[in-house]
């Protein structure tokens, strides 16, 4: 969640830049009227764990697939029934969600939902859902098709959204570099140091061991500097999207890219060519509205 004023200058450069995607601002906070107003004009997103709040968009003429609600209290769902998008992340959350809207359905109709994919449960590890005293893990990048299944056994959902954290597609970099060598000194000694011990005639260890911890701080510095591949994660976000379609099947009516607005107002070239080229392919083919936050 951020400041609604840092989340208008981030709109606002969204939309001097004419970006063909939209943002969507996260709250469990009522919003004031001008808030509200502003959102609206925007054509922005709301999402909320608050009901108060998809009451209060309901209220102030939101549509219903403009507000995104994350499943909490199964009481709660009949009074936003109608009023937002529900949100699902584990599959506890969907089977409680199957069951409550069932009474209030109409015969032959399906609760269009979303669903969220946080990053690789690995790095970090994947939060977990507490739902009846019971933790579930959520579902994640990693496994993603472990969503399927639940969703096409349930019996009164469709899922028409997906929330996916780009994160969960950077590849670490010093993991994927040196995963193999457990000692990295070992490493950095055998292989990074003994040519310039060689080339200069030195062959006393201590020279190549004093080499080795100089190297290795230098590598690992740049590791810890160098910034992920943003624009490649968003890629592969998108081509996730697809797969996800095409894989259950189903009509996207909306998707959500999350961690991008932020390094993408920070001035990121390569994110915003990016982001340009995704948002063209998707009005040409998936024809489903674009938000990031």
């Amino acid at each position: 969640m951020c400041d609604f004023e840092v989340f208008r200058k981030r709109t606002d450069f969204l939309k001097a830049r004419e970006l063909a995607v939209l943002p969507m601002y996260e709250t469990n906070d009522l919003l004031e009227s001008n808030q509200l107003k502003y959102l609206k004009s925007k054509d922005a997103g709301v999402e909320t764990g608050s009901p108060a709040v998809v009451l209060q968009c309901a209220e102030s003429g939101f549509s219903p697939e403009k507000v995104f609600y994350h499943v909490g209290e199964a009481e709660v769902i009949p009074d936003l029934h109608g009023k937002c998008r529900f949100l699902i992340s584990s599959v506890s959350e969907l089977q409680l969600l199957d069951h409550a809207v069932e009474p209030l359905l109409k015969p032959g109709y399906l609760e269009e939902i979303g669903a969220c994919l946080r990053g690789q449960d690995c790095f970090p590890k994947s939060q977990e859902t507490i739902q009846n005293g019971e933790s579930t893990p959520e579902f994640t990048v990693s496994r993603v098709r472990e969503l399927y299944r639940p969703i096409r056994h349930s019996k009164h959902l469709a899922m028409r959204t997906i929330f996916l954290e780009v994160s969960g597609l950077q590849e670490p970099f010093i993991e994927q570099l040196v995963p193999e060598f457990e000692d990295r000194k070992k490493f950095f000694s055998e292989f990074a140091c003994c040519s310039q011990a060689e080339s200069s005639g030195e062959t006393e260890n201590d020279f190549v061991r004093e080499s080795s911890h100089k190297q290795e701080d230098g590598l690992l510095n740049n590791f810890k500097q160098a910034a992920p591949d943003l624009a490649a994660a968003v890629r592969k976000s998108f081509s996730l999207v697809k797969q996800i379609r095409a894989d259950m099947p189903c009509l996207f009516y909306s998707f959500c890219l999350e961690g991008v607005l932020e390094p993408l107002t920070k001035g990121d070239p390569e994110l915003l060519k990016t982001l340009e080229m995704v948002a063209a392919i998707n009005d040409s083919s998936l024809y489903a509205d674009f938000y990031v936050k």
